[in-house]
């Protein structure tokens, strides 16, 4: 089932959020890839935000947007284990 919010909610969010992630068993380099990549896309919606609300950010269709990345997942290559891994331990 989709998850929607009400209008109400979406319309009054101060932030809105770009969720991203990998296949599970991906190489190290493809996972890595994910955080340029896609901080490039929230980078290009961001100034879409501030070239249609004046330059500030707000809410509703003015808010900021943010990248939420997976944690990272068993890298096959290196026989790791199935623990996650967060972001902080590479870079």
């Amino acid at each position: 089932a989709a998850c929607q919010a009400s209008a109400s909610a979406a319309a009054s969010a101060p932030s809105r959020y770009l969720l991203y992630d990998v296949k599970m068993g991906e190489g190290f380099n493809l996972q890595r890839e994910v955080f340029p990549r896609m901080g490039w896309v929230v980078a290009k919606l961001n100034e879409d935000v501030l070239k249609r609300c004046g330059g500030a950010y707000g809410v509703g269709e003015c808010a900021e947007w943010a990248l939420v990345l997976p944690p990272w997942c068993r890298v096959v290559h290196w026989w790791s284990d199935t623990a996650h891994v967060p972001w902080r331990f590479f870079f």
